[in-house]
């Protein structure tokens, strides 16, 4: 059977483990499910000691980075300022996280202060470009409710290769030229699994710089696609 990561719950502002998570059943509701709960009270919160002294709150993500370490990558759910600081770690770290479900976050046009967002968050097997992050299908939309699955570059770079790979089985795009756009990923792949990202940039710059002509592919497509190789490499700090 396998074994599920640990499920991290953040609680929102003056709230707690208790009072947001345990006394509406989430807890048991999860241990009916086989999982194991990380429990949290941020700090100034729940059984945390109580204090007015600033220096107590200077570092709350990394209070919760602590708290996650042992067990990571977790699946994490988040409501209002906890699921705004789960979104800061996943910035930082993809590979903290394995899946969040964010609740009470104000979307649409969740504003991006890190460009990393544009990387670490992926929307239903797309990448968040630019700065706003679109929200996918929610469930439901009056909950406020989202899904999301952290990727690492590597993985961020895989779902661009099945996608190339779907358009040659759709007839839209040529098996020749799918190759040409598909060997220079996975050897990038295989560059960073190597820990080698000056060597992945290298192999990136020859799709980013590519120019797909239309007669080959139409250019919603070639756009998405390159935009989200360009994404990598700004993840990556290509130059």
């Amino acid at each position: 059977m396998e074994t599920l990561p640990h499920v991290l719950l953040v609680h929102g502002f003056a709230s707690s483990f208790a009072h947001g998570w345990q006394q509406n059943d989430w807890t048991d509701l999860l241990a009916d499910a086989g999982r194991e709960v990380v429990p949290i009270d941020l700090p100034g919160h729940g059984t945390s000691a109580p204090t007015t002294d600033p220096v107590a709150y200077a570092d709350v993500p990394g209070a919760l980075a602590a708290t996650l370490a042992p067990h990571a990558p977790v699946d994490a759910v988040g409501f209002s300022t906890g699921a705004r600081l789960l979104l800061d770690l996943a910035a930082e770290d993809a590979g903290r996280l394995r899946k969040l479900v964010l609740i009470g976050v104000p979307f649409p046009g969740f504003p991006i202060t890190n460009p990393d967002f544009a990387l670490a968050i992926g929307l239903g097997g797309a990448l968040a470009i630019g700065e706003t992050l679109v929200p996918p299908l929610m469930v439901p939309e009056a909950l406020g409710v989202q899904l999301f699955t952290v990727l690492t570059p590597q993985e961020a770079l895989a779902g661009v290769i099945d996608d190339i790979e779907a358009l040659v089985a759709d007839g839209a795009l040529t098996g020749g030229y799918a190759q040409g756009l598909t060997r220079p990923l996975e050897t990038a792949i295989r560059s960073l699994d190597g820990g080698n990202a000056d060597a992945a940039c290298d192999q990136l710059d020859g799709v980013s710089d590519r120019s797909i002509p239309g007669s080959i592919l139409d250019a919603g497509s070639a756009g998405d696609l390159i935009a989200r190789v360009e994404a990598v490499e700004a993840h990556l700090g290509c130059t």
